[in-house]
């Protein structure tokens, strides 16, 4: 893979990336624009869109482009059986992480032509599949788009990556100029779906769910279904990505973030309602949350975000051949990834992070990971 060493520093522009990410601007201000990508690989990708939940990383996808460049990590992995290839980025100094889905670039070229298009033609010139498209490079669901007329003076001056369009953010969504003169400028305004009233009750639902399917189904960990205000730290820049049970031997001791201790409070009138005893133990590492029923003790977790993106997933076991072995050298990879986003985790924790990648189990086989589908 040819990389244009001799581009000018993306240094700066890559960190200016990182800090609208942590500042929850919309998705499709985090794009990484086709000269960019020119510039730094030497060839386009394709149309990058922001992805959350994080795309794993899956044993059967190829990895075509693995360079630092910068201060920062580029791989990129194709997969055939998908309509989207992935990309991610990893700056270095924080191990922090922004994952791309990335489709092909025409998508996002016939988007940007209909959005030019929509002060002439009307909304309706988008189709149900143009929505579904916007709606994910903005990361959020799209309450109505409307076309507005105004004075250039009050033209904004900062650009999408896609497109170029001057944009601004709003109170209730984005706005996008497609075309200004000296005296007036069209602007296609996208109001975003109001949900933020029913998110707490709704984070509060989740969670009783779970709870209900660990007595019910034996259910051991859940990613939450959207990014509530509860789970997100603004502080650490953190977001709090689901919920994980182990068993009471297995607890993990951690100094819990903002945002962790908010879920916790939470989730203990969540236990109180279903009938559990809960309490806290507290050690030289940190604090761990146990819950017992019926004189059975668990401990719960709450993980966060970017925890095991790479993990790998069972999607291409058989009964034939239900097993995956990892040689000594993958999986003491594995488990450096993993201590590097959670020093605690242990090759014992690795059965109950398998489940949700679709595996039964995990275990030590000498120096080698053995893992076993849940067929």
């Amino acid at each position: 893979m040819h990389i244009c060493h001799n581009a000018p520093s993306h240094k700066l522009y890559l960190e200016l990336l990182f800090e609208d990410y942590k500042k929850g601007v919309p998705k499709i201000l985090l794009s990484i624009p086709p000269d960019t990508q020119t510039e730094l690989f030497g060839r386009v990708f394709g149309c990058t869109v922001n992805a959350l939940p994080e795309p794993i990383c899956a044993p059967v996808d190829n990895c075509v482009f693995d360079e630092r460049i910068e201060d920062f990590q580029f791989t990129f992995y194709v997969n055939d059986s998908l309509l989207y290839d992935k990309l991610y980025v990893r700056e270095l100094k924080s191990n922090q992480r922004l994952m791309y889905r990335v489709y092909p670039p025409h998508r996002g070229s016939i988007l940007e032509y209909k959005i030019r298009r929509l002060p002439y033609e009307g909304v309706n010139l988008l189709d149900q599949q143009d929505m579904a498209f916007l709606e994910e490079l903005c990361g959020f669901e799209i309450e109505k788009i409307h076309v507005t007329q105004e004075i250039s003076r009050n033209v904004p001056s900062r650009h999408t990556p896609y497109g170029g369009f001057p944009y601004e953010f709003t109170d209730t969504g984005l706005r996008l100029v497609t075309e200004f003169n000296d005296v007036m400028y069209y602007a296609v305004c996208i109001e975003r779906k109001v949900v933020e009233k029913e998110m707490t009750s709704t984070l509060k639902e989740e969670l009783a769910q779970f709870i209900r399917d660990v007595e019910e189904k034996s259910k051991s960990d859940h990613i939450f279904s959207q990014r509530y205000p509860e789970l997100i730290d603004e502080t650490t820049d953190s977001v709090v990505d689901g919920i994980r049970i182990f068993p009471s031997g297995l607890a993990i001791y951690r100094l819990p973030s903002v945002n962790q201790l908010k879920v916790m409070e939470m989730l203990k009138d969540v236990l109180a309602e279903a009938g559990w005893e809960y309490r806290f133990d507290c050690n030289f590492e940190g604090m761990a949350l146990f819950v017992t029923k019926k004189n059975y003790t668990l401990s719960i977790d709450l993980p966060k975000s970017q925890y095991y993106s790479f993990f790998p997933k069972a999607d291409d076991r058989t009964e034939k051949e239900p097993a995956m072995l990892l040689d000594a050298a993958e999986s003491n990879t594995l488990m450096i990834h993993l201590r590097t986003i959670d020093t605690k985790l242990t090759t014992s924790h690795l059965t109950t992070i398998g489940k949700d990648y679709g595996w039964k189990s995990v275990e030590p086989y000498g120096s080698q990971l053995l893992f076993v589908a849940d067929l």
